[in-house]
Order: structure tokens, then C-alpha cells, then sequence
């Protein structure tokens, strides 16, 4: 139900993959694997994340689909190194402001949650590639959407919309 603390021994570790269990926790200790690159956590039953999962630097990959997360840790916009970031299919009402601070963010895959709101801060994700936002209760998009320069795929489909913001054509 649990990953063991000695976890944090395995410094040298870059890809742990963990998906398809029944794990409810992560320990803080998780915040110790530096060289850690990859990290899939698909399909367990987490119900939050330690801060110190911000510690993780080199991480270019976090799968976190599937769980029971109803909110994210502020220290997530401290993964610098992050390119893909899955969080679909969990119980997100809201996404923390730092979200935004992910410099080489390629991916970001949020959709299945329970969002009614995006961060403005989300607009200041210049390499943001991919960004699926589908089947929330989104009523609104802002208008710092249009800043997302490097954005190639947008996806709102199943959510509350009424208007999309102009400045998506910019």
C-alpha cells in the first residue's frame, strides 16, 4: 500500500515505474532519488503527494493518471526538468498558481478531473505543446491562453464553456 522510505537508497535510480498497484502513498523520502528521470505512478490509489516530490530536478516525466488526487503540491512548479506531466483521470477541483513554472513543459494532460478553473499562470508555459483539458467543468478559459506560442493541440471537449477568449487567436 506503500513505498518503503529506503526507497531514497536508490540514488542512482532514473526510471521508476510503479503503475497498476494499489499504492496510497508516497513517502517524503521520494524526494531523495536526484537522478530520478521517470517517474509512473498510473493507476494506484494515491490520494496526495508529498512536497518533497518538488526536490526531484531531473524529472522529465511524471505519470500521475488514474489515482485519487483532489489537489497537487505547491512544490510541483519546482521540477524544472519536467517536459510531461499526466494528471487525467484523478478528482482536481483546482490547479495550484506554480503550475506554470515548468520552463520545458511539452505535455500536460489534465482532462477526467473535476476542474472548474485554469490558472492564468498556466498562459506562462512557453514550450507547452500539448494541453488537454477535456471532460472537466471549465467555465471559463483565460485570456492567457494566448500567450502559449508553442501550443500545436488544445483540447476543451465535455466542459461548461460559453465562450472561448478571443485572444486564442493570437
Amino acid at each position: 500500500k506503500f513505498l518503503h522510505n529506503s526507497i531514497s537508497n536508490l540514488t542512482t535510480l532514473e526510471s521508476l515505474k510503479v503503475d497498476r498497484n494499489e499504492l496510497k502513498e508516497l513517502p517524503d523520502s521520494i524526494g531523495q532519488l536526484k537522478s530520478l528521470k521517470e517517474l509512473d505512478l498510473y493507476d494506484n490509489k494515491l490520494t496526495k503527494l508529498p512536497e518533497s516530490i518538488g526536490n526531484l530536478s531531473s524529472l522529465e516525466v511524471l505519470d500521475l493518471s488514474k489515482n485519487q488526487l483532489s489537489s497537487l503540491p505547491e512544490s510541483i512548479g519546482l521540477l524544472s526538468s519536467l517536459r510531461e506531466l499526466d494528471i487525467s483521470t484523478n478528482k482536481l477541483t483546482s490547479l495550484v498558481p506554480t503550475i506554470g513554472k515548468l520552463p520545458l513543459l511539452k505535455n500536460l494532460i489534465i482532462g477526467f478531473n473535476r476542474l472548474e478553473t485554469i490558472p492564468e499562470s498556466l498562459g506562462s508555459l512557453s514550450t507547452l505543446e500539448n494541453l488537454d483539458l477535456g471532460k472537466n467543468t471549465i467555465k471559463e478559459i483565460p485570456a492567457s491562453i494566448g500567450s502559449l506560442r508553442s501550443l500545436k493541440r488544445l483540447y476543451l471537449y465535455y466542459n461548461d464553456l460559453k465562450e472561448i477568449p478571443a485572444s486564442i487567436g493570437d
